[in-house]
This record gives structure tokens, sequence and C-alpha cells, in this order.
């Protein structure tokens, strides 16, 4: 009875040791999308980190493997090498679609996922081509073929009736990813974190020092050091840098 004592007491005494464990904050880093990604969060659980780590480099795969205007083999190239009709795409690809299409109409077009052709012209895109002034009737017939209104969506079709009509997302998947990685931890219990894609952040929860999470913008300058014009306070919201 005593030795049953004992070994009860032993695994009380082990059971609250790790449910009074202080949380640890954690950070996590890698590539994609031509950029990096940067983690960090705060938890008093056991975390597989290794696990956790592929769990968010296979989202991010998926995600450029969707909409990279660089691999061939994504939606998106797929869908601007398409002369009319219409594409099967993945949910990934028309939830960012319909958003971009929204976006667009909010902003009176400026926010405009057609503009693939004018990013290669001006040298910003796949080609990298040193960029040149434009000759306008070049300029005025690349503008003939952009608007939100160009491209529909049908279920989970992309539909164009040109092929002169290119998407890019550059300027809304990585926004979309932060979303993606925000549901990722809160899929696994974590409610204190600071997740970024590129400049596109999202944070949620206290930081270690028991605050919101905070970002630091530099001051615009061609020169170093910048210093910091503004700092940014995150819980339960984003910012694009």
């Amino acid at each position: 009875m005593r030795i049953c004592n004992l070994l009860l007491l032993l695994t009380s005494s082990l059971l609250l040791a790790a449910c009074s464990q202080e949380p640890q904050e954690h950070a996590l880093s890698g590539k994609t999308m031509g950029t990096s990604w940067s983690v960090k969060y705060i938890t008093d659980q056991r975390v597989d980190q290794t696990g956790l780590e592929e769990e968010i480099q296979t989202e991010l795969n998926r995600i450029e493997s969707a909409m990279s205007n660089w691999q061939e083999g994504s939606d998106v190239s797929k869908f601007n090498r398409l002369s009319q009709g219409c594409l099967l795409v993945t949910e990934d690809t028309v939830t960012v679609a319909r958003a971009s299409q929204t976006i667009s109409q909010q902003s009176d077009g400026y926010f405009d996922p057609t503009v693939s052709p004018l990013i290669e012209l001006w040298g910003f895109g796949v080609g990298n081509q040193p960029p040149e002034e434009p000759a306008p009737e070049l300029l005025g017939a690349l503008l003939a073929n952009t608007g939100y209104q160009h491209f529909s969506i049908a279920d989970r079709q992309l539909c164009k009736n040109d092929a002169a009509i290119h998407l890019n997302f550059s300027a809304i998947a990585k926004g979309y990813a932060v979303d993606q990685l925000a549901s990722l931890f809160s899929r696994n219990d974590i409610d204190r974190f600071l997740v970024e894609v590129g400049g596109e952040l999202y944070g949620l929860g206290e930081n270690n020092q028991n605050e919101n999470w905070t970002v630091g913008v530099e001051t615009p300058s061609f020169g170093w050091p910048q210093g910091v014009y503004s700092v940014l306070h995150l819980n339960g919201n984003a910012v694009a840098t």
C-alpha cells in the first residue's frame, strides 16, 4: 500500500509539473514564393518542431504550386497559356480569384490581378528583363486587355474568352498564405503566434513580454541604417509591409 501511495504521489507530481510548464517562445523559418517565411509562437505544450515545420512548408508549397507565375504546372501558368475557355483549378486558386475580383470591384480596379502583361513589360515578371520605357501604343494595347471583368469564375473553373488575358496573384497570394498558416496554428491549439511570408504578417495573442506582437516599419531611405519610422501592434489583425 505504501508503494502504491508513493507511486500515486510521484505520478501526480509529474503531471502537476507538466501542467505548470512555463510557456516557451519558438521560432521557425524557411523559403517560399521567391522570398522567405518566418513564424514565432508561444506555447506551454510539447510541440514536434520538425513536424510543425513540415506542415508549414507543405501548406506553402501547395499554395505556391497553385498560384506561381514561375512554375509551369501551376493553375495560373496553365490559365495564362490557355487561348480561351475554362480551366479546372484548386480551391485555393478559386478562393484567391474570388477575393481578387471583390477587391478589384471595391477599389474601382486599382487592385487588378490581370496586369500580368504590364508587369512583364516593365521588367518585374518572369522574364526579368531590364525595363525600358514602353511605347505609348504598346501600353495602350495591353491596357485594353486588363481589368477584372475580363475573367470569370464558374464553380472551380477560371474562364476567359481572349488569349491575351493573363493573371498574376503576387499581390494577394502571400497574404492568403499567411491566413492559411494562422489557421494551421489554430488547428494545432496554438493561440499566441506571429506569422510572416515575404513581409505580410498576422499576429494573434501576446508575445513573451505579455504585450501585443510588435512590428517595426523602417524609415524609407537609400542609406543604412534606416532606423524605425513606426511600430505596429498586432493581435488578431494583419499588415502588409
